[in-house]
């Protein structure tokens, strides 16, 4: 909802470009363990993707992908609001009736 302009965010010193990013992680990450990046499994790489933040905008990712919010310094104050959310048709799914009894 709100942070620092991007020209300006990544501009910290120590932070720089992952000032306030969104990190998500690919299900890869696990799998490398810290490996040494090399031709036998570079397949696997990128292991995160890094989201900018941007006034407004809207972040949807299924519950399972690890993420984390990197540290942010700036002159505005980061403010985001997370939820959880679950689809379903009014028919409900294979396994629960959500019609209305």
């Amino acid at each position: 909802m709100q942070i620092d302009e991007p020209e300006k965010r990544v501009t910290h010193p120590v932070y720089g470009a992952a000032n306030g990013v969104t990190r998500l992680y690919g299900p890869n990450f696990t799998a490398l363990g810290g490996a040494f990046v090399d031709v036998g499994n570079a397949y696997l790489q990128p292991p995160h993707q890094d989201i900018e933040p941007i006034p407004g905008q809207l972040l949807l990712f299924p519950s399972w992908l690890a993420h984390q919010a990197m540290p942010y310094d700036g002159e505005n104050e980061r403010l985001i609001i997370s939820f959880n959310a679950s689809v379903h048709a009014t028919q409900g799914d294979q396994l629960h009736d959500y019609s209305a009894h």
